[in-house]
């Protein structure tokens, strides 16, 4: 759910919760996660309200192995989640509207069952190849350059604060991950550079 928030900030459309943008919703569409593709929650989703919208399944085949096999309450809807998806995506290939698919962990697997899905919900036939013929895989084969990574095993900040303060001191730039985990000795903090 936090992923879906997020990403529809990024695509500044509204979560399907905010009601303050029902127009907007309503106008430009939403974002909204897996378990809320079912007509019984607070903002019901229909897929025949949404025929000519495109859809984006970002995290797609973490998203489809949760609505398979996931433990939460999308048990009591699941094969009405799975229809309204098969369902929206059979339109979108009908109204020939665009289907993203998004994961750095895609597999063959996953892809075969929208491939499924599609053919099952489709109101005419639709051909494997068909599918195959419109399925672009685009692959992110970027690696970043090698640089020195610099591990500190010391339990105390003591040692990693003044690496800092003398990168600080030389303008250099510094990438600092940090872990929202509070430990009794030392609290995460925030860290501000100029």
């Amino acid at each position: 759910m936090r992923l879906a928030k997020e990403q529809s900030e990024g695509m500044e459309i509204p979560y399907r919760t905010e009601s303050d943008r029902e127009t907007e919703r309503n106008a430009l569409g939403y974002s909204t996660c897996f378990d809320s593709l079912t007509p019984h929650n607070s903002v019901p989703f229909h897929p025949q309200q949404w025929t000519d919208a495109a859809i984006i399944l970002d995290e797609f085949t973490q998203g489809l192995r949760h609505c398979v096999f996931g433990t939460t309450e999308i048990q009591k809807y699941r094969s009405k989640i799975i229809a309204s998806l098969g369902q929206k995506l059979a339109d979108c290939w009908k109204n020939k509207k665009p289907i993203r698919l998004v994961d750095a962990d895609a597999d063959a697997e996953s892809i075969e069952f929208i491939y499924d899905l599609i053919q099952l919900y489709s109101d005419e036939p639709v051909s494997r190849e068909e599918l195959e013929a419109e399925t672009f895989v685009l692959v992110n084969k970027y690696e970043p350059p090698k640089r020195d990574l610099h591990f500190y095993h010391d339990p105390s900040p003591k040692q990693i604060n003044l690496e800092f303060k003398k990168r600080m001191e030389k303008r250099e730039n510094l990438l600092v991950l940090t872990s929202a985990k509070k430990d009794r000795l030392y609290r995460t903090y925030s860290v501000e550079f100029g």
